[in-house]
């Protein structure tokens, strides 16, 4: 991902604290809903089961850059492409895409692919 995506979160969805640079993991649980549990995050996330209840947790740098800050970024553009509509933008992020291989936009973040969403995401919103 382009290093000027850090500059552009507006972290809608409250999933990083902007001033730590941390995960805030409540706050992701509430983003990802039943789509993913509690020990496939703390998976994905490189973490314990247990750091997944906790306010806020750190993850190394090259991991907030190449996967943290990717799935913030989409996620924001998403609720812009959608009218600030919330639910439709974290349901966009979490659904299997055609575009992405039955992938959703979260899980193509997380697989280090967040580039291809930033393209999907600038070509809709006539940034590309």
């Amino acid at each position: 991902m382009q290093s000027n995506a850090f500059n552009e979160i507006t972290n809608q969805f409250g999933i990083m604290d902007m001033k730590t640079h941390t995960l805030r993991p409540l706050k992701l649980r509430d983003f990802v809903g039943g789509t993913h549990g509690v020990d496939e995050l703390a998976g994905m996330f490189q973490k314990s089961r247990a750091s997944m209840y906790r306010e806020s947790v750190k993850l190394d740098r090259k991991f907030i850059e190449d996967y943290l800050v990717p799935i913030v970024w989409a996620a924001d553009r998403a609720y812009e492409l959608f009218d600030k509509d919330k639910e439709r933008a974290r349901a966009w992020m979490l659904e299997p895409n055609s575009y992405f291989f039955g992938k959703s936009p979260f899980n193509m973040c997380l697989l280090g692919k967040g580039e291809a969403v930033r393209e999907f995401l600038n070509e809709r919103s006539g940034r590309g």
